[in-house]
Formats: structure tokens, C-alpha cells, sequence
């Protein structure tokens, strides 16, 4: 199955909608949109309890090969504060006759780097909103059936997780370990220009995947977001608070 994304550039996340599905014969005005079923796969109770929900989740759709949006709240309810949380979003499309799916996994990290220290951990009791980076165009004659949503992993402060070794974990240690790298780089570049930023605000302002450190996917993601980090602190706070963070200490 082939399938081109058209994604925001806003990095995103995460969505249980109406009940009504397409069928084959459904027309589609332009620019009008259908709710797409959503079913939703909780995580095991204990005591009697949810320990992340998942809640108001919803998907549009404005034709039947397309989905434009889905969005979701994840309710932490395990009386922990969480660091992050990987949910597996799978598709079910028919082409063809046949019953197909394609599975997502989109993650929210609350402990991604150490230098953004704005960001607080997920409490108890707290509610996230989640949104995915749309649209999702499939190809003519695909049908979007439904959307599975399953939280895979969870890590707690203090170093606790549920669903380790999921690819949810991977996901978000890859992103942590691409933010390090593209800092090292930044780095070396700072200390080659005399410990100037010379070179490395232009660097701020490219593709945060250079040939050279040969990035996967999700480090290249994690290694974007860090650098937007440091180029939104440099346009404003200056130049002396990305100093601050990349130059190496005495």
C-alpha cells in the first residue's frame, strides 16, 4: 500500500470520535468533514482505576481516503508524575475489497533534554491534550474504516515504565539521543570557530540533520526539535544564553 503524508511543521501529537464510517458509495463535499470511528484500547485497570486514559478522542475525515485529523486527551490517573508516553495509532483502510492497516506511534516527552527545563512532568490527576500532524492522504479508492488508539509506553519519575522494549520506548530514547548528538555537533563547531557562534547560528537555521552524524528518523526528529529549542533562545534571549548551553565548562 502507498500512501503520502502531508504533514504540518509544527511537531505534534495525538483522538475517540463519532461512530460513523465511510462506505464505498459516500460522497464528499469539498471542504466538509466526517467523524471517523475511533475505538480505543485502554490500559489494564489496577484498582479499579485507569492508570492513563485515553478520553475524547475524535477523528475527521473530509473524504474517504483522507484523514484529517486526530485528537485525543490523555488523562494520568496513577497518582505518578510521567516523563513520557508513546501511543500506537493503527488505520484500518479496505482497498480493494481488502481489510488493511498502518500503524503510527506518536510520542510526548516531558523529560526530553535537560536544557529545557520549562518542561514539567505529565502529574496525577493532569489532562494532555494530544493532536497528530495531519493530513494523512491515502490513495483514490482507499476507504478509511476506523482508528485503534493504544497507549505502549509509559515512564514514570524515578525511572519506572510500563511497555518496556515497546517500539514506543526506541521511539522516544532514539529522539533523547538525537538531541545529544546534534548539541555535541554544535559544539565542535562552536570550539573550531574560536568558541564563536559564527558558525553555528547559520547551523540553527538548516536542516538539523547534517550528512555527517548520520541520523535515524527519530534522532533526526529529536535532533530538530532541539535545534528549534536553541534557535527560538537565540531570537529571544541572544546569543550569551546559547553560549550558555553549548560551550563546554572549564
Amino acid at each position: 500500500m502507498r500512501f503520502k503524508l502531508l504533514i504540518n511543521p509544527v511537531l505534534a501529537l495525538m483522538v475517540v470520535g463519532g461512530a460513523l464510517t465511510w462506505h464505498g458509495n459516500s460522497t464528499v463535499q469539498q471542504g466538509e468533514q466526517r467523524t471517523v470511528k475511533v475505538i480505543v484500547s485502554q490500559l489494564p485497570t489496577q484498582d479499579d482505576v485507569i492508570p492513563v486514559e485515553i478520553i475524547e478522542a475524535r477523528a475527521l475525515s473530509s473524504a474517504p481516503n483522507i484523514l484529517e485529523d486526530v485528537t485525543y486527551v490523555l488523562k494520568n490517573n496513577s497518582g505518578k508524575a510521567i516523563t513520557a508516553v508513546a501511543v500506537t495509532k493503527k488505520i484500518f483502510y479496505r482497498e480493494s475489497g481488502t481489510l488493511a492497516a498502518h500503524s503510527l506511534c506518536s510520542t510526548v516527552d516531558f523529560s526530553f533534554h535537560p536544557d529545557m527545563a520549562g518542561s514539567k512532568p505529565f502529574a496525577s490527576s493532569v489532562e494532555v491534550p494530544m493532536e497528530a500532524p495531519g493530513p494523512m492522504t491515502f490513495e483514490d479508492g482507499v476507504v478509511i474504516e476506523s482508528i485503534k488508539l493504544k497507549i505502549e509506553y509509559i515512564e514514570y519519575v524515578g525511572a519506572s515504565s510500563y511497555g518496556a522494549g515497546s517500539e514506543g520506548e526506541r521511539k522516544i530514547m532514539s529522539q533523547r539521543e538525537g538531541a545529544k548528538k546534534y548539541k555535541d555537533f554544535l559544539r565542535q563547531n562552536y570550539s573550531r570557530a574560536g568558541r564563536s557562534l559564527v558558525n553555528v547560528v547559520p547551523l540553527l537555521e538548516e536542516n538539523a540533520n547534517p550528512e555527517q552524524l548520520k541520523l535515524t528518523p527519530d534522532e533526526s526528529i529529536g535532533a530538530d526539535r532541539y535545534r528549534r529549542y536553541l534557535l527560538q533562545t537565540f531570537r529571544t534571549k541572544g546569543s550569551a544564553e546559547v553560549e550558555r548551553y553549548i560551550k563546554l565548562k572549564e
